[in-house]
């Protein structure tokens, strides 16, 4: 009888203490400086890590926030027209990181211009920001730690 009343009182009290773990949760915030063209940059060290990282986190009952600064050679990944598999594939996953965990991706203005990139071109999921190095900025002074990926 004791272990049917113990049992019972943890199925009431067990939904309160993970109410109060997500009330408690720590925030932990992340700017990635994305500057690379390298397709298995992409892969591993964003794409992989986001979602890694992001689990992680979850189960530890901390939410990752994330946001990406896009410039350098990194424009062709988030241009949405291009007729390689490969790339329409790395959209896809870029698109699964903003659908399932909330990263937001930040596109410098000043190096669409250079590069001839309509906002249009891009995917939905992605901001245009005046430039670069205020986004990175911006991220910083909000508590952001950064994490070249050059």
């Amino acid at each position: 009888m004791k272990h049917l009343l113990r049992s019972f009182l943890l199925l009431l009290v067990f939904p309160f203490l993970l109410l109060g773990a997500e009330e408690n949760a720590v925030e932990k915030k992340i700017v990635y400086d994305l500057k690379s063209g390298d397709i298995s940059v992409i892969e591993t060290n964003l794409i992989s890590a986001i979602a890694n990282n992001s689990i992680y986190y979850e189960n530890h009952f901390e939410e990752l926030k994330v946001k990406v600064v896009i410039h350098g050679d990194s424009y062709k990944f988030f241009v949405q027209n291009s007729d390689d598999l490969k790339m329409k594939e790395i959209g896809k996953r870029l698109k699964a990181l903003y659908d399932n965990y909330d990263v937001t991706f930040e596109m410098c203005s000043v190096g669409m211009k250079k590069r001839n990139i309509s906002e249009k071109s891009l995917y939905p999921f992605v901001k245009v920001v005046p430039n670069s190095t205020i986004a990175l900025i911006d991220a910083q002074n909000d508590g952001y730690a950064y994490l070249p990926l050059h």
